[in-house]
């Protein structure tokens, strides 16, 4: 199968594909290199300010497993992208990418209560499976016995059932984490139900293609740029670019860090001033000491002002009582791109 796709891209060069490959390899490898800040930037929602972030979150890979995420996404693109490109033409796989892009990427950011979103390409390819094992069907109907040697056919195999099987056994049995805590996992059903029916309304025309593949007979496309899914591809690859250079040169020149003052307005309500406007926080560090025969401690925060954080105890704190409160605080650091920087209060 591998010299049949070859004798294809020969033929005719997987253009949709390599732009999709070059895109994640164009926002992805900074991250090896730039400090955390670059992955803060990338996967942030898009405003009418900051529009180039809009693809940098599907492009880019999460930090924490950046290798197996990165790598595992661009063997979907490479095994299974360019197989779908040759099946359905570039015309309808620049359709089909466009529209797992822009899907999982509004659930994406529907599913978001801040204006921080998942990484990873692996909405836009997963659906992708969904082609591969439609081939496999029709390849064990035309060419079992080949099928089940062919090299090409058992390394795409391995890959789908560890994508579709494996990584959720990993996360829910040996992480022991819940399968949808991980929305990634939903992104992915989502990817593979679009593509589900698109295929349902295209399958003669991948079942023509099939044959001209195993025949090694030249698939014939419309001309390359009269189609306007491929223009689409083409401005979010160009998208990329720009927010790709914008995230790197945000990186290396904005040194600002967060300026706040901690003000005790009396011992039983504390505020903390900001200097810069406020987008959301999330308290991660709750450690309290009180006096059992004073009652417990109880409390509360909120933003009273885009600068101000507010937090109301439900009783005076005595000098003997200690507490320890930290803050995620996400910031307005440029333009509207936003930091996470660590706030901490001790009484």
């Amino acid at each position: 199968m591998f010299t049949k796709l070859f004798y294809q891209i020969n033929k005719k060069f997987p253009v949709v594909s390599f732009l999709l490959i070059a895109s994640c390899l164009i926002s992805t490898i900074p991250q090896f290199f730039l400090n955390d800040l670059y992955s803060e930037i990338t996967r942030q929602s898009a405003t009418f300010h900051s529009f180039y972030l809009f693809t940098l979150s599907a492009f880019t890979h999460s930090p924490e497993m950046i290798l197996p995420h990165f790598f595992g996404n661009l063997l979907v693109f490479l095994i299974f992208g360019i197989l779908c490109e040759k099946l359905l033409g570039a015309r309808r796989f620049a359709f089909l990418s466009i529209l797992t892009f822009f899907t999982t990427t509004i659930v994406n950011y529907i599913h978001s209560d801040t204006r921080i979103l998942g990484h990873g390409a692996s909405g836009i390819a997963w659906g992708y499976h969904v082609v591969f094992i439609y081939f496999l069907i029709l390849i064990f109907k035309k060419q079992r016995v080949i099928a089940f040697k062919d090299i090409y056919v058992i390394l795409g195999i391995i890959l789908m059932i560890f994508d579709i099987i494996g990584i959720p056994i990993i996360e829910v049995i040996l992480l022991k984490q819940q399968f949808f805590s991980n929305f990634g996992q939903t992104l992915h059903l989502i990817s593979m139900a679009v593509v589900i029916s698109c295929i349902f309304f295209w399958k003669s025309d991948i079942k023509q293609n099939l044959d001209k593949l195993l025949s090694e007979v030249a698939i014939k496309e419309k001309s390359f740029f009269k189609s306007l899914p491929v223009f689409g591809i083409m401005f979010l690859f160009l998208l990329n670019i720009f927010g790709t250079w914008k995230a790197i040169d945000i990186t290396l020149h904005e040194n600002k860090s967060l300026e706040y003052r901690i003000i005790e307005q009396s011992n039983q309500q504390v505020s903390i001033i900001f200097d810069n406007e406020i987008e959301s926080y999330h308290r991660n560090i709750s450690s309290i000491a009180y006096e059992d025969s004073l009652g417990s401690i109880y409390f509360n925060e909120k933003l009273i002002s885009p600068k101000e954080l507010e937090i109301t105890f439900n009783r005076p704190i005595e000098k003997s009582e200690s507490i320890k409160l930290g803050y995620q605080i996400n910031w307005k650091f440029y333009q509207d791109v936003i930091k996470i920087d660590q706030v901490i209060f001790e009484n």
